[in-house]
């Protein structure tokens, strides 16, 4: 009998004792790992006491090195066919003070150049704008720059690299032309990167790329282990989870905008106060594990998820080259990154889809019609989001259509990221859904929206249960009868939160079986429900929560019977969405009895 893996957390505290109440105020996690489960992993290689050691770089180099000549998934990624509208020319030639920008048309002429994902801080030293413009592309003094940027341009000429991207000094910052034009750019821009330099751990632009440390706090290191009752085994002693904990929560991944910059990247180098951690399409590995990160420290979904998004590029014809089950796996990691991403950091708002534009385009090749966060293809399916305890109104400024995830503040989920081996039975069908583009991204921001669509809408009165978001549901039926019920009222926003009388639109009835089998087969136009586009085969009930869930609502063979659907505000001739309510599907009788009708939203 060996030694299975297992973690220690050691927590420090000071001024109380721990057993009068107090909170730790600090700890360290060490995990112990059997020697069989790392031993190709480790290598001898000794951490020094700075991450700009020469020998650190030798290893960076390595990584570059083998990742170019011997990656199958990486050594066919071609970044010299194209080229940002600028670069900023690093070149050992330009001397150890200097450097300039350049406007290269698009034309690289076999040269390689590296991105920089920073964070910007309270203040940007310098900026790109157009009082400056002439003056560096002459030449910008390297004195003149934050320290974020020096060292990244001190790793790409120690890379052999000639060129850096960094958007402070490569997007006019004062013009709206400009940024709207160079922000359509991004997903090439970072995609077709040789490598980005991430600075993980530095605030703002004065944060740096490189760091001392105290080596011993992070080289893992061999013991014996002896539990008394099996012979001693070998074991490796690491600290805890280098890539889910301390990466994952580094200041620059909280950023919105880097999530595209993460996923699009070919290659990252990730600097971070302790370690230096590379990662490419094969190989996620760090200074403590040289050939690769043991299977305790990596997230699997994050690492799927990417290669996903990177499979999304050679599939450039969506309506024939992207199969069903293609298309329900794009879908599905679409919805979860953007459950990662509005859990980031956005400065502007207003952003809200510009900052997630690279990746949206990478997608759209499988995916085909984007429509401000939700792709057509996943309709309608991909109305049924829901805000997470609204604590904030819908903004002022118009962002998107009411029924896009985008117009509203906060958190939101998507009902299918968490109903795996679920079937959706549709009660609606989608006549028109469209999307005015502000300027030539057609993925960035939208100036309209709207969504034709054909279902069963019935006046609606809420009125308050108990709290929220409990509530009594008063359907009125064609004769002007009200039919009242529990419901779940899920408003968008708190101003929207109020109890009074809606619109409810019925979208479809979420079941265990491969039919609906509590409709009446005559109510359900079965041309427009295509069954082939459900794929089950890959999912899990046990990420289903089901603690909210009463057992009236579950039926003898463990299908769900709830109802859900839009709660939606009348306009002059259209409707806005104001959020979502869910029904035991014994009440969908009511609505059943409505006759169909096609309504507009935006």
């Amino acid at each position: 009998m060996g030694v299975d893996p297992f973690t220690l957390y050691y927590y420090f505290w000071y001024g109380a004792e721990p057993d009068r109440g107090a909170y730790p105020d600090g700890g360290v996690d060490i995990e112990v790992l059997p020697a069989y489960d790392v031993e190709e992993l480790f290598d001898s290689y000794e951490l020094t006491g700075s991450t700009d050691a020469a020998a650190t770089w030798s290893l960076v180099s390595k990584w570059i090195r083998n990742c170019a000549t011997g990656h199958a998934k990486c050594g066919h990624i071609n970044q010299q066919s194209w080229a940002p509208t600028r670069l900023l020319d690093v070149a050992a030639e330009n001397s150890n003070e200097g450097l300039r920008l350049c406007e290269l048309r698009g034309d690289l002429k076999g040269e390689r150049y590296m991105t920089l994902s920073h964070c910007w801080g309270k203040t940007q030293p310098i900026r790109l704008l157009r009082g400056n413009l002439e003056a560096m592309l002459r030449s910008v003094s390297l004195k003149s720059l934050p320290k974020t940027f020096k060292d990244a341009i001190h790793i790409t000429r120690r890379l052999g690299v000639k060129y850096l991207w960094i958007d402070a000094m490569c997007i006019l910052q004062d013009s709206t032309t400009d940024w709207l034009s160079e922000s359509a750019l991004m997903e090439q821009v970072y995609r077709r990167s040789f490598c980005n330099i991430a600075a993980s751990d530095a605030f703002d632009s004065d944060g740096g790329c490189y760091y001392t440390r105290n080596p011993y706090f992070i080289q893992p290191f061999w013991v014996d282990i002896n539990n008394g009752s099996s012979p001693e085994q070998h074991c490796l002693v690491k600290s805890s989870p280098h890539w889910v904990t301390r990466l994952g929560r580094a200041p620059l991944n909280r950023r919105a905008w880097v999530i595209q910059e993460r996923f699009l990247a070919p290659r990252a180098l990730h600097l971070g106060k302790d370690q230096i951690t590379w990662e490419c399409r094969e190989l996620i590995a760090s200074e403590s594990f040289p050939k690769g990160l043991p299977d305790t420290d990596l997230d699997f979904l994050y690492e799927s998820l990417r290669e996903i998004i990177a499979g999304a590029e050679t599939f450039p014809n969506p309506s024939s080259t992207c199969s069903v089950h293609t298309k329900e796996g794009l879908i599905y990691a679409w919805n979860y990154l953007v459950d990662i991403y509005i859990r980031c950091d956005l400065t502007k708002p207003e952003d809200k889809l510009i900052a997630i534009s690279g990746l949206a385009t990478a997608m759209q090749r499988s995916l085909g019609t984007y429509l401000a966060g939700i792709w057509e293809c996943s309709l309608p399916d991909g109305l049924l989001w829901t805000t997470v305890h609204p604590s904030r109104s819908r903004p002022s400024q118009y962002r998107a259509p009411s029924w896009s995830w985008a117009s509203v503040e906060g958190l939101v989920h998507y009902y299918s990221t968490y109903a795996h081996e679920l079937y959706w039975g549709y009660w609606v069908f989608i006549l028109n859904a469209q999307v005015t583009a502000y300027g030539a991204n057609g993925t960035g921001q939208v100036t309209a929206g709207s969504l034709r669509i054909q279902g069963r809408p019935a006046l609606t009165r809420f009125s308050k249960k108990s709290e929220w978001p409990f509530a009594i549901a008063s359907v009125r039926n064609p004769r002007g009868n009200e039919l009242s019920m529990s419901a779940y009222f899920y408003p968008d926003g708190k101003d929207q939160a109020a109890m009074g009388e809606f619109t409810c639109l019925p979208i479809g009835v979420l079941t265990k079986g491969d039919s609906d089998p509590w409709l009446d087969e005559d109510d359900v136009d079965t041309d427009d429900v295509d069954t082939d586009d459900v794929d089950t085969d890959d999912v899990d009930t046990d990420d289903v929560d089901t603690d909210d869930v009463d057992t009236d609502d579950v039926g003898t063979d463990g299908a769900f019977l709830r109802l859900y659907g839009l709660v939606l505000q009348r306009e002059t001739w259209c409707f806005k969405r104001v959020g979502v309510f869910i029904l035991h599907n014994k009440h969908s009788a009511i609505f059943q009895s409505l006759p169909e009708c096609a309504i507009t939203i935006v």
